[in-house]
């Protein structure tokens, strides 16, 4: 599947707010802004976690995560590489 196809069968899913919990579990390392988002992947059933905040996709690549953390460019990467 290439990108252009991915991206036409795509539904968007929106993920449940997470619990304080589990927002708090992550940060530190996760800058608390962006914990809840963090979080709210973390809770939903996805593949890819992009983001073009260096600082963030680092931090969370210090957590276990079930989804490939990436930059913008590097998901693109994904589906033009093969």
């Amino acid at each position: 599947v290439d990108l252009r196809e991915w991206l036409e069968l795509g539904r968007p899913e929106f993920a449940q707010d997470p619990p304080r919990e589990s927002i708090e579990s992550i940060s530190p390392p996760v800058n608390y802004d962006d914990a809840p988002i963090v979080a709210a992947a973390l809770g939903a059933d996805i593949h890819y976690f992009v983001t073009g905040d260096r600082k963030l996709k680092d931090e969370v690549k210090t957590i276990a995560t079930p989804f490939a953390v990436l930059t913008p460019r590097q998901f693109i990467d994904e589906f033009t590489d093969a």
